[in-house]
């Protein structure tokens, strides 16, 4: 679902369409699970690109954690360049950050990082005492400082 949301935009930019066009133009394109998805929203969150997109993950449970993992532990396919190496490992960051809820700017970027080290390098139990009361924060509106 990432590559397929990934291709639509991409897509949608180069084709010049105005984003408040891309739900109605991909609520064309989608069968299965996802039109499921999309049939289920409310009519305001199911012509909002963002919150379709945002909904589309979650079912398929693309999440801050799974694209941090995938960032962390991919490796050059036989068949990549490292352009396209480059290119996938840069997309699975830029949804860790955008799926965390973390500003894109360099500190909260850092911040970001800075958390994550400190996470992976505890204990196993404070690890997820960590994990959970960030997960608290974010549902309050926290930024998880």
């Amino acid at each position: 679902m990432d590559a397929y949301l990934r291709r639509f935009e991409r897509f949608a930019q180069i084709a010049g369409w105005d984003q408040s066009e891309w739900a109605r133009m991909i609520s064309t394109l989608l069968t299965g699970r996802a039109l499921e998805v999309y049939s289920r929203l409310p009519l305001e969150q199911a012509t909002s690109y963002e919150k379709l997109k945002e909904a589309l993950l979650h079912k398929y449970q693309l999440t801050a954690e799974g694209f941090r993992v995938k960032f962390r532990s991919s490796k050059r396919e036989k068949s990549e360049t490292y352009i396209q190496y480059i290119d996938r490992l840069k997309q699975y960051l830029l949804r860790w950050v955008q799926l965390s809820k973390t500003k894109e700017e360099f500190k909260d970027v850092v911040d970001l990082f800075l958390r994550e080290q400190v996470i992976v390098s505890s204990r196993k139990d404070l690890a997820i005492f960590l994990k959970e009361r960030a997960k608290r924060q974010y549902r309050n509106g926290c930024n998880g400082r």
